[in-house]
């Protein structure tokens, strides 16, 4: 029988073969962990200093956690052992969990800090990440530089030092390399897996896309894209592939919620003719609401009715209601991505403000001031009440002449008596304005002053007498 003879050379092709079979079975074991716990409800308090969490989905790099609470459900500070399937690697009695996460900064919409994937390391939101890590979990990957990696310290440069993505208009340097637009939800920009070096971009959206990524109510929605890895999806929504369909539960989750108002008041409105008008005024302790929303109610516990809706920033608004009303109001801030904050609180109570903040419209006020006729020797005033007229007590009439600071003409005049003669005219002066407020039997004015009525030149030659129209 003759023996098989193989060639020294054939050996070693054969063997160099087989070590290429058996490493790439094992990649293959391990990049089939598709199949996470569940992975909700993710935690929306983040104690780690990052808004972001959850998890995304790529077939060719298995799951990506965006926050280190993702790891350590349990809060016990090491890895959860099912949280392995998620691609966090480790297991709950041996391995710690790094401080790392994803943030978006609230009153600019910039992305930061780190996602990570178990297969392909530090993903990060950072202009200039081109370092790697070379301690224990994240032996290999990239970290900050000048900075330390997540958990240890950095090491030798990496393959991408390249810290500009690769188009506008995130390549000019400087700023972030990922945006949140509050006002739509849209995120555009980049994410880079740097241990990928410039083949790492991640494109987080594009104009010919049918769905690029986007933050609706604290969820992500939306791809990635990556030239060797291929879609990242941040939703299982998006391939419809959730539980309900036979997938698995994933989705990357923001807390994006403005904070509340505070400090809210109501008070009659300093402006003419407001008898029925409340002015409505809180504090914005928020950088990212899109707007305000003013409800009002007969009770403060039922029948609730928006009477305001306002554009960020505005610490105010006046509402038209009805004269002698008591009403409650409350206001709370929103954003599109966020959602609704809190009512705010009630002022002096520290109470939630559901059942709002009570104001009362004026009872009364003088309105529609008019000159009704004038002469170079007297000016002669009528004017209305809004309100009920029995409530008023008095009036007082005040004259301003040639701009120079308004006087008081009298000071108690008759309720009842709704005109009055100004008969003390300067035939060199060449402008008149007048205005009423109207007051209780004790003093006070319930409601803002009347309108201004004004004369130019009295002692011309027009007519003695004034006609509205």
């Amino acid at each position: 029988m003759s023996k098989l003879k193989i060639a020294p050379i054939k050996i070693v092709f054969i063997l160099i073969a087989l070590t290429i079979a058996i490493f790439s079975v094992i990649s293959f074991i391990n990049n089939q962990d598709t199949s996470p716990v569940s992975a909700g409800p993710f935690n929306l308090t983040l104690d780690r200093g990052h808004n972001i969490s959850g998890f995304a989905w790529s077939a060719n790099i298995g799951w990506i956690s965006f926050n280190s609470s993702d790891c350590d459900i349990d809060g016990n500070g090491r890895i959860d052992t099912n949280a392995m399937v998620l691609g966090c690697g480790g297991d709950n009695t041996n391995d710690i969990v790094n401080n790392y996460g994803v943030h978006i900064e609230e009153s600019t919409g910039w992305f930061s800090g780190y996602a990570w994937s178990a297969n392909a390391g530090w993903i990060s939101f950072n202009r200039g990440d081109s370092s790697v890590c070379t301690n224990g979990f994240n032996l290999g990957r990239s970290c900050v530089n000048g900075g330390d990696c997540p958990g240890g310290p950095c090491g030798a440069a990496g393959a991408g030092a390249t810290e500009n993505p690769p188009s506008p208009p995130y390549n000019l340097g400087g700023g972030a390399i990922a945006k949140l637009n509050y006002s739509n939800g849209e995120v555009t920009g980049w994410a880079k897996i740097i241990s990928q070096g410039d083949e790492g971009w991640i494109k987080l959206r594009d104009a010919s896309w049918a769905s690029g990524t986007e933050i609706i109510s604290n969820t992500f929605n939306g791809w990635g894209w990556n030239p060797k890895i291929g879609w990242v999806s941040l939703n299982c929504e998006n391939e419809n592939n959730c539980a309900a369909q036979g997938g698995n539960d994933y989705e990357t989750i923001g807390s994006l919620i403005p904070r509340a108002p505070t400090g809210v008041t109501v008070s009659n409105v300093p402006q003419p003719n407001a008898c029925s008008f409340l002015n409505i005024s809180w504090n914005d302790n928020s950088d990212n609401e899109s707007g305000f929303l003013v409800q009002t109610s007969a009770d403060g516990s039922s029948g609730w009715a928006d009477i305001c809706d306002v554009s960020a920033n505005t610490i105010s608004c006046i509402a038209v209601v009805p004269h002698s009303s008591t009403l409650y109001f409350r206001v709370r801030s929103y954003n599109l991505v966020g959602g609704d904050s809190a009512w705010a609180p009630v002022p002096g109570t520290g109470t939630g403000g559901t059942n709002g903040i009570s104001g009362k419209s004026a009872d009364y006020c003088a309105a529609a001031l008019s000159i009704i006729s004038y002469s170079c020797d007297c000016i002669n005033l009528l004017w209305t009440v809004a309100g009920d007229e029995t409530l008023v007590h008095h009036y007082r009439i005040e004259r301003n002449v040639a701009s120079g600071g308004w006087t008081t003409l009298e000071a108690n005049h008759p309720q009842g008596n709704l005109s009055y003669d100004d008969c003390n005219i300067d035939s060199g002066v060449i402008k008149y304005e007048y205005r009423v407020t109207a007051y209780n039997d004790a003093g006070e004015t319930k409601a803002a002053v009347s309108n201004i009525a004004e004369i130019d030149d009295p002692c011309s030659d027009l007519p003695s007498w004034w006609e509205d129209k």
